[in-house]
């Protein structure tokens, strides 16, 4: 049934994942100043293409590679995080995303987060929307044909639609609350002090790492409520020191 339902996905999404072919002028230069090692530029040259152009996953997957490469895993870190929000199921971003959370030591996170985690970063909100909504279709089409016709294969095909609708509707509702209802961040330049206040005539509770995830309850003039989820720490840190995904 999870193969089926996969399959409706590609099939009611595949238009999303086409893109127009060649390099602008801008992605070119940015990809020269990467090749010369001169990543200061590609980073400015690929923010301002993001700018002016509009998000997409190479864009993020590229400027993330700079920023590793100039020795900014944290900003590397948010650059990957937001390059698979748009294309989840890209193995190369995935891989990037991993490499450099192993060099900088993560600690490990809850089962929960992870199981989470692996189920809402499966597809992307646009496509489980289409998805769910050509389910619904069709389950109301096949539920419409059985009270006209009264078929058992009707009635059968119908719950089974009703399920795998409803394994939708819960995977999107999900895969929100995670991404949309949950501001996530991570820490851009460490280590970086968690106070027990917004100010600085708070004392310090800890400290965090550069690339360490956190998520940002709430801000107050320059600083930001975080929390760990697999610690259940929670203070105040500045916002210079963090970036939301």
């Amino acid at each position: 049934m999870i193969n089926i339902f996969i399959g409706i996905i590609i099939l009611v999404t595949a238009p999303l994942f086409v893109t127009a072919g060649g390099a602008h002028p801008d992605v070119t230069q940015a990809q020269q100043a990467f090749e010369q090692g001169d990543y200061a530029r590609a980073i400015s040259l690929y923010e301002s293409i993001i700018t002016a152009y509009g998000a997409t996953a190479a864009g993020y997957y590229n400027l993330g590679n700079c920023y590793y490469r100039n020795r900014q895993p944290g900003h590397a870190i948010v650059s990957y995080e937001r390059a698979l929000r748009l294309s989840p199921r890209d193995g190369d971003i995935r891989y990037n995303l991993d490499f450099v959370r192993e060099q900088l030591k993560q600690p490990d996170r809850p089962l929960s987060e992870i199981i989470t985690g692996a189920i809402t970063s499966y597809a992307t909100i646009n496509e489980l929307s289409v998805a769910t909504s050509f389910l619904f279709i069709i389950m109301s089409c096949a539920l419409a044909a059985f009270m006209l016709s009264r078929r058992r294969f009707l009635i059968l095909a119908g719950a089974g639609l009703v399920v795998l609708t409803a394994g939708s509707a819960a995977w999107l509702g999900l895969t929100i609350r995670n991404r949309q209802l949950t501001s996530w961040g991570v820490v851009i330049s460490g280590p970086a002090d968690v106070r027990n206040g917004p100010g600085m005539e708070n004392s310090v509770g800890f400290t965090l790492p550069e690339g360490r995830k956190i998520i940002v309850l709430s801000e107050k003039d320059e600083w930001a409520a975080i929390g760990l989820a697999a610690e259940g720490l929670k203070g105040w840190v500045e916002k210079k020191y963090i970036d939301k995904i």
